[in-house]
């Protein structure tokens, strides 16, 4: 019998995460979105709007195009998120914040969605242990009772019910694996690096968010503006430490990824190693999950 933090045990709870992220989440910001404003305004809205439609990917823009006939239907959270953090009024610490405990705005909410699907996709690994899930799902439900509120949903059809029903039931073998594939593949992320020292380990990971980024807007903007000052940032881990930094980078020290990974790697190593660091050596950590992503406008990270 499998023990109750046992590798196929975190990897199907996992699954049923992925499901409520990848899945449930999106329909709460299709149906929040179709509440406040007509896919063909919002269709107007970002096409006339340089600012706006130049944060969406080529696969949003390609997604944009069906807002007509598809309605929202074929947006994901990504895309949803840039809609309504345009078409609603801020939360109560402004986009991009945690909300405090207090706030209970549906844009405050918004953005526990987004942090509770990062929290759930930004791991290298198919990995929730029971407590992790039991917490998750206890925020999850919160969150869904109030948005079943704000669109006025009945009891028994709502997300709140949704969202119990999946948390209750046994997942079938082959939906199990290709949510798990689905979870995994939404950020791509990879381990690259890894760093001993001192009793302390540091993974320093990447996805495909980063390549495409360096691959495209921070080496298109090099070549055209000269720019060297893109920004990047680490997303604090879900293992037994967590850390999180903020990092300005010279886009002339940075040619490719493997560059950024080695000038990342040896800033890391310097933190841990050097007791008299101005940055201080984390203490009751015992690894670190360092992930690099891009920090642009409006993006669902």
């Amino acid at each position: 019998m499998a023990t109750v933090n046992s590798p196929e045990l975190c990897r199907t709870r996992f699954a049923r995460l992925t499901i409520i992220a990848a899945n449930i989440f999106s329909k709460m910001l299709r149906e929040i979105a179709l509440k406040n404003v007509q896919p063909e305004v919002t269709y107007i809205m970002i096409k006339t709007n340089p600012a706006l439609y130049g944060i969406l990917n080529a696969d949003e823009k390609s997604i944009l195009e069906t807002l007509n006939s598809e309605k929202y239907n074929l947006c994901d959270a990504g895309l949803l998120y840039k809609i309504l953090r345009h078409i609603l009024p801020e939360p109560t610490n402004g986009w991009g914040k945690k909300p405090g405990f207090n706030n209970f705005t549906i844009t405050d909410d918004i953005e526990r969605v987004r942090l509770l699907r990062n929290k759930i996709f930004h791991r290298p690994l198919a990995d929730i242990t029971e407590l992790e899930e039991w917490d998750t799902i206890k925020d999850v439900l919160e969150i869904a009772d109030r948005i079943d509120q704000y669109l006025k949903k009945k009891s028994n059809e709502g997300f709140k019910k949704e969202v119990t029903d999946l948390s209750s039931c046994s997942l079938d073998p082959k939906l199990e694996e290709e949510n798990v594939k689905l979870g995994l593949e939404v950020e791509s992320l990879k381990r690259k690096e890894t760093i001993t020292e001192g009793g302390m380990t540091m993974h320093l990971t990447t996805g495909k968010k980063l390549e495409v980024f360096l691959a495209d807007v921070l080496l298109r903007d090099l070549k055209a503006h000269g720019r060297d000052d893109g920004k990047i940032w680490q997303e604090e881990s879900h293992i037994e430490g967590s850390l999180l930094i903020r990092l300005g980078v010279k886009m002339k020290l940075i040619k490719n990824e493997n560059d950024l990974t080695r000038h990342t790697t040896n800033f890391m190593k310097n933190i841990l190693s050097d007791s008299n660091s101005s940055h201080g050596k984390p203490r009751h950590c015992k690894e670190i999950e360092v992930i690099l992503t891009p920090a642009e406008q409006g993006n669902f990270i």
